[in-house]
């Protein structure tokens, strides 16, 4: 697992870092990479936004999800973070 890095994704730029995603808009994983930083933080809504868009570029996001966690419950405890149901759900069918 990458290791989770705000300014890898593209919502934090504020220093004016160049991210991954300014580099390389058409690498799907890097949504992926970003949705799963911004689960770490809590911050649910540009978790959305980059799962959503790792999706819709053909990331099959419930694989790598289980990839590096077994399961929801597993992501929970390991992380110490209650997902939204939603988010939970996207990442689970």
């Amino acid at each position: 697992m990458p290791k989770f890095d705000k300014y890898r994704c593209r919502h934090r730029k504020e220093d004016g870092q160049t991210t991954a995603i300014d580099l390389n808009p058409n690498y799907a994983m890097d949504y992926y990479y970003c949705g799963e930083t911004w689960l770490h933080l809590g911050e649910w809504e540009k978790a959305r936004l980059d799962l959503r868009v790792a999706k819709s570029m053909g990331v099959d996001i419930i694989a790598v999800f289980h990839y590096f966690s077994e399961s929801i419950e597993a992501y929970k405890r390991a992380n110490r973070v209650k997902l939204p149901e939603d988010i939970a759900s996207m990442l689970t069918s």
